[in-house]
């Protein structure tokens, strides 16, 4: 039985000319504030409740044409932020085996030292020392990746969510028409 349930982030867009960012390449991204804001919002979704998640933007400005768009450019961003998060993960492991053998290495010559006979100072360094790159090891893999791993799942479920539109409720029109009245004055 899959224990998984849907989950839908209301988006309430008063001005949809920040929506997408003036600054892309080859497709549309949406503007670092919208993705700001959907970063929060998705911090509130239960773990088990991003398999199926569905971002309910309202807003009566968001044409035809522009919700296709907008769909393009939320999916767009997360697919690239994916990546990003994917790279981050391999760069982490790598650095945590290179952690982990060089603490390894330093303990093993703390303890050549030993058998050598080192003075009790440098033998405490290399302990310290090799211990130390074996704790970073273990933050890494551990906490680190751990972290990454769940920005991974939410990152994941905003570049798969399904897209809907609703228009605005009448709160929302309130603060539009005022909105537009600070502009115009």
């Amino acid at each position: 039985m899959d224990k998984t349930k849907s989950s839908t982030i209301h988006l309430t867009v008063i001005r949809n000319d920040d929506f997408l960012s003036p600054y892309w390449a080859d497709r549309p991204v949406i503007s670092g504030e919208a993705a700001s804001i959907l970063d929060n919002l998705i911090q509130t979704v239960p773990q088990n409740n991003l398999k199926h998640l569905q971002i309910d933007i309202a807003s009566d400005g968001i044409d035809a044409k522009e919700k296709g768009i907008y769909r393009e450019a939320i999916h767009y961003y997360y697919e690239n932020e994916l990546k990003n998060i994917q790279r981050k993960q391999r760069k982490n492991v790598e650095s945590g085996l290179t952690m982990l053998a060089i603490g390894a290495g330093i303990l093993t010559l703390h303890a050549l030292g030993d058998y050598l006979g080192l003075r009790p100072v440098t033998s405490e360094i290399l302990d310290i020392a090799g211990w130390v790159f074996i704790w970073q090891a273990v933050t890494q893999f551990g906490i680190e990746r751990h972290k990454m791993n769940l920005d991974r799942v939410r990152i994941r479920a905003l570049a798969n969510a399904k897209i809907v539109y609703s228009k605005l409720d009448s709160q929302a029109r309130k603060v539009m028409r005022e909105e537009n009245k600070k502009r115009e004055q």
